[in-house]
């Protein structure tokens, strides 16, 4: 299982790739050789079927929201909050890598 620290050193496609691989193991998606476009496509459609879910279990957290729009607060340490408060609910490594996706969008735009 990749860190947080380490999922934040990717680029946005290879964390996509990622997420995708973790949703759909190895199994072939489609024909051609397009299944890692084709697994990104979903893995941005999963994040996006379950933006309300996620932003309930992040934004009513009045303490972990103080915490990531601080000043002090800085992206690693903002992901790994935010992986801890999902974690339940999608299992570590897959939220590891949603949290620094949303991190990376902003927070204060998924809760505001």
């Amino acid at each position: 299982m990749q860190t947080v620290a380490d999922l934040d050193n990717l680029t946005d496609a290879q964390l996509l790739d990622a997420l995708g691989s973790e949703l759909y193991g190895d199994q072939k998606l489609g024909v051609g050789t397009d299944d890692a476009g084709r697994k990104r496509r979903l893995a941005r459609q999963w994040i996006s079927d379950r933006t309300d879910e996620l932003r309930s279990q992040i934004c009513r957290d009045g303490a972990l929201l103080r915490v990531v729009q601080s000043d002090q607060a800085d992206r690693i340490a903002e992901a790994a909050i935010v992986a801890d408060a999902i974690a339940g609910a999608l299992g570590r490594p897959t939220a590891n890598i949603v949290a620094v996706i949303l991190v990376r969008r902003g927070i204060a735009t998924l809760c505001g």
